[in-house]
């Protein structure tokens, strides 16, 4: 009867942790959504005698430029035209008023740094300006800490779990109360309980919330399977 109720008792937890769960699994996703449009813009002088590769050479080996991507004033007029057909109404023929830039991408995404990176850039012969949105970078910026943190408290809190795990299982064995066996037929009853788990906790995101801030992908399973194996060998006396 306690076993079963231990069983029941993982598969309703596991809605608690599929939250947890699900609340990083969004912030990550929106944080690499984010990271995706976090770039610098810096765009040429239209009169320089630098040529488009070496002022990009010149920024690519700055120390924390990830790749830079190359915007030519043809390019920009020739989107601008597939966007709105009206602009050759507008512009006269021959004429390209837009100014090429280099669109550069970080390997860090913190807001000091980017400031640093614009001064040094900006020193470069044949930059003209340079942009980028500040409120961005820093939303990216306080996202990313937030899941290092994220992420050191759960390994933090399983290194514990572990700890706790290990010094029963000891307890247990010393004191010839459990053997291999059930050791691992209690193990395996927790894994089938996080896996009832996690198909409860998906079955209910997705038909009875219908919320995409509560779906989490299936690669998940595995840990509320791993979860339902800790609970399981912890609550065994």
């Amino acid at each position: 009867m306690t076993r079963m109720l231990n069983f029941l008792s993982v598969i309703l937890i596991s809605f608690a942790i599929g939250l947890v769960f699900s609340t990083y699994n969004q912030c990550d996703t929106y944080f690499h959504d984010l990271l995706a449009k976090s770039e610098i813009a810096v765009f040429v002088e239209r009169s320089t005698n630098v040529t488009p590769e070496v002022l990009g050479e010149r920024i690519l080996n700055i120390n924390g430029v990830k790749a830079i991507d190359f915007v030519s004033s043809d390019r920009i007029i020739k989107e601008a035209k597939e966007k709105n057909p009206r602009i050759n109404k507008i512009l006269v023929a021959g004429d390209n008023p837009f100014s090429p830039y280099f669109i550069v991408k970080t390997k860090i995404v913190n807001l000091s740094f980017i400031e640093s990176l614009e001064e040094t850039i900006a020193k470069l012969n044949g930059v003209d300006e340079i942009r980028y949105d500040k409120n961005l970078m820093l939303v990216v910026e306080k996202l990313d800490n937030f899941l290092i943190f994220y992420r050191f408290v759960i390994r933090i809190s399983l290194f514990f779990f572990a700890l706790l795990l290990i010094s029963k299982l000891l307890w247990l064995w010393l004191h010839q109360m459990t053997t291999v066996k059930k050791i691992f037929f209690l193990a395996v009853g927790g894994a089938v309980s996080g896996l009832l788990g996690s198909g409860a906790y998906y079955l209910a995101s997705a038909k009875i919330f219908a919320l995409d801030v509560v779906k989490l992908p299936p690669f998940y399973i595995f840990y509320f399977m791993t979860f339902g194996v800790l609970m399981a060998l912890l609550w065994e006396n």
